[in-house]
């Protein structure tokens, strides 16, 4: 039974598609849809486009036909390379793409989104792959979806999008496109930022994290408080990306997007010794404080009465080392200042 495409326009996300009633090229859309460049600080320039050539293009001259049995997609899938029962399957999708499907038609249907993000409706395409990602966790296009959105914010300049993102919790980790993020739009470092860029180099903050995410996001707000008065970390004003080394990493995934904009040299912060290092030092006290906190609530003590036992485990530990000789004078006094 053929299918008709004619009604593809009427379709919900008839906006994020991309249609043409042009003839299909002779041969697979390649990496010559459009031409740009991006400078050191993420500008783009150079830009030039050619709508048709992308592997999300739905020719409307091509057959589409709905059947019980669709061949399986190849593993850069485009609409042009579709077979008329694969190209049926794929437009009957469209109509609900929370429905469970293979993965090679998601991500036909996510290059066209990609494009949005860089040349189209950016916020829509944006909500549309928030979307797709509660509804279809594939390890590959988790991680692919998350540098996309996370590089067309960047890109963008777009502060709203990123903080809508932070809402809605969809990201765990926080890598070097996330602090780039923050060192170009100008931003702090949320509390739940900080706690998950502790555990790109404390094994024991993401154990924590793993274990009681928010006790630990707690203890990561009262230390940032403590320590700066706000519960944040200042970071576009106390660090910069100057002279770090760069790593390359993908930015969008859809393959006709030239090399040079698939793929982007990102400076790495976590290669910045005096940022580390205060990561390190704020892990530290964050860590201890939620050790307390747990102990707590395995017991009938307070949090206060445990800090105290460990206090006092602590100066019995330093006055044996000085009396069995391990230590000297002057470093039993150091030691034993830090609890005045």
């Amino acid at each position: 039974m053929t299918s008709d495409i004619t009604n593809i326009r009427s379709y919900a996300n008839t906006k994020l598609l991309w249609i043409s009633d042009s003839q299909p090229p002779p041969a697979k859309p390649g990496s010559t849809f459009f031409t740009v460049g991006i400078d050191e600080n993420f500008e783009i320039y150079g830009y030039s486009q050619r709508i048709d050539d992308d592997p999300s293009t739905i020719f409307t001259k091509l057959p589409a036909k709905m059947s019980k049995y669709a061949p399986a997609l190849e593993y850069w899938p485009s609409y042009w390379s579709m077979t008329p029962e694969q190209r049926g399957k794929y437009l009957m999708w469209l109509t609900d793409v929370t429905q469970p499907v293979d993965m090679g038609y998601v991500f036909t249907y996510y290059y066209g989104l990609e494009k949005h993000l860089v040349l189209g409706n950016f916020h829509e395409a944006f909500r549309e792959i928030v979307k797709l990602r509660r509804f279809h966790q594939n390890k590959s296009f988790l991680q692919y979806s998350k540098n996309a959105m996370l590089f067309a914010c960047l890109l963008k300049k777009d502060v709203e999008a990123l903080l809508e993102l932070g809402e809605q919790d969809q990201f765990s980790g926080f890598n070097s496109v996330q602090l780039i993020i923050a060192e170009k739009l100008g931003l702090d470092l949320t509390a739940q930022n900080v706690m998950y860029a502790f555990a790109e180099i404390d094994p024991k903050s993401k154990k924590a994290i793993k274990d009681d995410s928010k006790l630990f996001l707690s203890c990561t707000e009262k230390v940032l408080k403590e320590e700066n008065g706000i519960g944040s970390l200042p970071f576009s004003t106390n660090y910069s990306s100057i002279n770090l080394k760069k790593n390359r990493q993908i930015a969008f995934s859809n393959y006709a997007f030239p090399n040079e904009f698939r793929f982007m040299d990102v400076p790495d912060f976590y290669c910045h010794k005096e940022f580390c290092n205060e990561l390190f030092r704020l892990s530290g006290i964050a860590y201890e404080s939620y050790k307390i906190e747990k102990a707590a609530a395995r017991s009938n003590l307070t949090p206060e009465e445990i800090e105290l036992k460990r206090i006092t485990r602590e100066k019995k530990r330093i006055t044996t080392l000085y009396d069995t000789g391990k230590i000297k004078k002057n470093e039993f006094e150091i030691l034993m200042k830090q609890f005045d």
